[in-house]
């Protein structure tokens, strides 16, 4: 197997809540504010903190709009639920259905089957991968990947999955036509629509990646949940989230550089 290395997980990286360490990215806003809790021991070995929400009114929103297509891509949420699967009501992860059409993704405790839940919606419709039987305590990390690809085009041949702590618990094989189009009222984290559901517990990292850009450099699905749940990149073995991962340089500069340098020698002018 495969590392996938630190600059294509960077290049993957769309948009994240955090852009570092007890940082919020600038193009999310936090209401009702939410607080950054105690430490909490990830997957991959560091202890961080997460973003706390109360369960009542307090969200962080992006506008996604020009980000994040339906047809395909990934999402990644480290959670600290303060409840178990008792929960007397459903609680959102996170939300991003667009109004207009009904369309978009969610993920959830959906307490109507007392599990977790990935959805995607299209024109009214849902795709949904529920997971059955998970156990888990009250303040628990959890961590959950959800890819997805519209036409079956995951390595399995499913469409949507969701991964719990880096091995897969639900999916389904049911496709979709989204097109490339994504919610135009960007996404809410911790909050849902009416009846306002909000998560509550931690959040972190919150990102949102491209699926077939790591695919495109040759990662099967495996490589890339452990790269997300372990956070191991490349030869050095570093452990890094996403949102910290260096992307690939930009190299147009360089070579714009280059060829005025040239011309520039061409008419004795260096």
């Amino acid at each position: 197997m495969a590392a996938v290395t630190e600059a294509h997980l960077g290049d993957a990286l769309i948009t994240s809540y955090q852009d570092g360490l007890e940082s919020v990215r600038a193009n999310f806003t936090d209401f009702n504010t939410p607080v950054w809790e105690t430490a909490s021991l990830m997957g991959n070995g560091r202890t961080e903190k997460m973003r706390n929400y109360d369960g009542s009114s307090m969200y962080s929103q992006v506008d996604i709009s020009s980000l994040v297509s339906l047809a395909s891509g990934i999402i990644h949420i480290i959670i600290k639920p303060n409840f178990d699967p008792t929960f007397g009501t459903s609680s959102y992860i996170m939300d991003a259905l667009r109004t207009s059409d009904n369309s978009g993704i969610r993920m959830l405790f959906s307490q109507s089957i007392d599990d977790w839940e990935a959805a995607m919606w299209i024109n009214g419709s849902a795709v949904q991968a529920q997971t059955a039987g998970e156990s888990w305590s009250a303040n628990d990390v959890i961590d959950m990947i959800v890819l997805y690809q519209e036409s079956g085009g995951l390595d399995s041949g499913n469409s949507l999955e969701l991964y719990i702590d880096g091995v897969l618990a639900a999916s389904s094989n049911t496709g979709w036509t989204a097109g490339v189009y994504a919610p135009s009222n960007g996404t809410n984290h911790a909050a849902s629509r009416n009846p306002h559901l909000y998560f509550s517990g931690g959040e972190f990292a919150g990102s949102y990646l491209s699926y077939s850009s790591l695919t495109g450099n040759g990662y099967t699905d495996a490589e890339i949940i452990t790269a997300l749940f372990t956070n191991t990149l490349g030869p050095a073995a570093a452990h890094l989230f996403e949102f910290e991962a260096t992307p690939t340089p930009a190299v147009t500069p360089i070579v714009q550089n280059r060829n005025i340098k040239k011309r520039l020698l061409a008419r004795g002018l260096m």
